[in-house]
């Protein structure tokens, strides 16, 4: 009767161990679309800036409005963008540090059922690796629940297609500042050789100064808050507490 009974609470942990891994796996995919999301909608609203933009950069009446877009909305939206992304990778982030604790839960209640039931499986992991070009990595992948431990167990190498894909988020907010640094840059350009626009020499020297630090001090700020947000440790349950 005793012996029912816990094997009666243990299965209603793993039920509630499992409803709640499934709702993270959910709230990860949400990060994802939402990440996505932001790009399609940043991206569209950019190219309908530009387009109406460039027009107004050559008229002799609207090109301060044209200045405008290129000297300001788009690069605010460029910034906008890029905190929306890294909001929700912090999410993503968090969600998977939390996932850890529950792959090392579960895979510590069924380590002796694996350890019976497969053998040799140390060289077969290995030898699917090599099949797959993926590095190989220390973790036991036969332990079910694996995944995220195996995403932070691969070596971070440049533009590899194993682990988290931490040159991915570099390329969509590296894709973000080039825009936004292209588009105040034709600002700039277009306030020193137009005579049309009704700012003096001394408001376009310091517009450009101050916004030019403005975005500079603003993407130095990106640029650490996604450092540390990329930086993952493996989770190796073999190594000892110093």
């Amino acid at each position: 009767m005793k012996d029912d009974k816990e094997e009666q609470t243990l299965k209603n942990y793993i039920d509630v161990t499992l409803e709640e891994y499934k709702a993270l796996r959910n709230e990860s995919r949400q990060c994802s679309a939402n990440i996505f999301t932001a790009l399609y909608i940043g991206f569209g609203a950019i190219g309908i800036l530009c387009a109406v933009g460039f027009p107004l950069l050559n008229g002799e009446k609207t090109v301060d409005s044209g200045l405008i877009i290129f000297g300001l909305f788009i690069p605010v939206i460029a910034l906008g963008i890029s905190f929306l992304i890294l909001a929700e990778a912090t999410r993503f982030k968090r969600v998977g540090d939390y996932i850890c604790f529950i792959e090392i839960k579960l895979s510590s209640l069924f380590k002796e059922i694996t350890e019976k039931n497969i053998k040799n499986w140390t060289s077969c992991q290995k030898i699917i690796e090599n099949k797959l070009l993926y590095p190989h990595v220390s973790i036991d992948l036969s332990e079910p629940l694996i995944w995220e431990r195996w995403l932070r167990e691969c070596p971070k190498k440049k533009f590899t297609l194993a682990g988290h894909l931490n040159w991915v988020y570099v390329l969509r907010i590296g894709l973000l500042a080039i825009i936004s640094f292209l588009s105040f840059g034709t600002a700039v350009y277009y306030m020193k050789i137009t005579s049309e626009s009704k700012l003096s020499l001394d408001w376009i020297i310091f517009i450009t100064i101050f916004l030019s630090i403005s975005y500079g001090l603003t993407w130095v700020i990106i640029y650490c808050m996604g450092r540390r947000i990329t930086k993952t440790s493996p989770v190796n349950m073999n190594e000892k507490d110093n």
